[in-house]
């Protein structure tokens, strides 16, 4: 069996832990493999996706960290077309790739992944796509937290010159929505902020900062630099 090392593992908002199996030991996995390991080796069920919120902290997770798709609770081994989540948990949200699922054109389409890229028009990362359960892919388990559970991804606000800002560890963190050259950006940040322009120390900042700045569409300074 699969062993998940607990250094992959995030947190959200609520009282689920994410982490993706599979990786230490380079294996892939079947759907039904997948779920096993779930349970025996993480006591916990194959993630279970039930808003829209959840589903862009996960895609950012993916693309962060797995770089490939990944097995995800839904399924209709059942019966066909009524989709399930493994957990027994209700199917109150989706999120298909275009023109998916293809299952009822195909009976063996029982299982989901989640794409880390999609090869359709108008498709994006993290949308879902049925697909055989024999193939063998990554796999992405979710479990109560505990009191282990480290590396707390949960937003806090705090105050900023701009209004509220984004807590994560001792730090605050704010968008400043005016285009600067870098060190103008910088001065910016130490004469308004008494702060810096962000330094990422490690994967856990770097998927914070992914998260909750998610909606801004243009490219952002940050505090790196060639000496």
């Amino acid at each position: 069996m699969d062993h998940i090392d607990d250094s992959n593992e995030i947190s959200f908002p609520g009282d689920m832990c994410y982490k993706i199996g599979g990786k230490k030991k380079m294996a892939r996995f079947t759907w039904g493999m997948a779920a096993q390991n779930c349970k025996e080796e993480h006591n916990g069920n194959l993630v279970t996706i039930h808003s829209k919120e959840l589903q862009d902290f996960l895609t950012t997770f993916l693309g962060l960290s797995a770089q490939e798709s990944i097995w995800i609770g839904l399924h209709d081994r059942i019966n066909e077309t009524d989709y399930k989540w493994e957990d027994g948990s209700p199917v109150n949200y989706t999120n298909w790739e275009p023109m998916e699922p293809t299952g009822p054109n195909d009976d063996k389409e029982d299982c989901t992944e989640m794409l880390h890229r999609s090869g359709r028009a108008h498709g994006k990362p993290g949308q879902w796509n049925d697909i055989n359960c024999e193939h063998e892919k990554l796999y992405m388990c979710q479990k109560k937290k505990g009191k282990s559970s480290k590396n707390n991804l949960d937003p806090r606000y705090c105050s900023t010159v701009n209004g509220l800002g984004w807590r994560y560890e001792k730090s605050c963190y704010t968008f400043v929505p005016v285009k600067k050259t870098w060190l103008e950006a910088e001065e910016y940040c130490a004469t308004k902020h008494n702060g810096h322009l962000v330094t990422i120390q490690d994967f856990t900042y770097n998927m914070f900062l992914n998260y909750v700045f998610r909606e801004q569409e243009e490219p952002m300074w940050i505090g790196i630099k060639l000496k």
